[in-house]
């Protein structure tokens, strides 16, 4: 996978310890994360991106922090091996700052993702997990085909589960 990729005039690159400040301005949105289990604080945003770091040296693919072209934080996105219903997934994941919402750079950031998955064989499929309530990023993942696969618990609520098959 990638180190950095560009989409839509947006520049995605791995996460960097150096990330910290910006990826607390993702994670203390209250708007961003009512979906996401809520704001986060300062610790849990860094033992996110220590995971984060850490699942890069061990899989060699993860987060990406999404930059502008001036450099402004977007948001992350990226791939991660999760377990879910008691089965090894990659799930893609995306989540973006309110003023970038409503310009299809989420659908065109998980497309990317999708099309890096499966071009590196990365997983038979890749999943997502969405807040039912969450209709902007049920509409991102069905626009990329990816359907209804069940539902758990995740993040204190029921979450739907969504795959997309990569293999065909």
């Amino acid at each position: 996978m990638p180190e950095e990729f560009t989409v839509s005039g947006l520049v995605a690159r791995r996460v960097q310890s150096t990330d910290l400040e910006d990826l607390r301005r993702v994670d203390s949105d209250p708007r961003v994360m009512e979906t996401l289990g809520g704001v986060r604080d300062r610790d849990a945003t860094a033992a996110d991106l220590n995971y984060d770091l850490e699942h890069w040296d061990r899989h060699g693919f993860g987060i990406y922090l999404v930059k502008s072209a001036r450099g402004e934080p977007v948001g992350r996105v990226g791939l991660r091996c999760r377990t879910l219903l008691g089965r090894p997934e990659v799930e893609v994941a995306f989540s973006l700052r309110p003023m970038w919402w409503g310009r299809g750079l989420g659908t065109a950031l998980a497309r990317r993702l999708a099309e890096l998955a499966r071009d590196s064989h990365l997983s038979e499929s890749l999943v997502a997990t969405v807040e039912p309530a969450n209709l902007a990023s049920i509409r991102v993942l069905e626009k990329l085909g990816f359907t209804a696969d069940g539902q758990l618990q995740r993040a204190g609520t029921t979450m739907t589960l969504y795959r997309l098959p990569l293999k065909p």
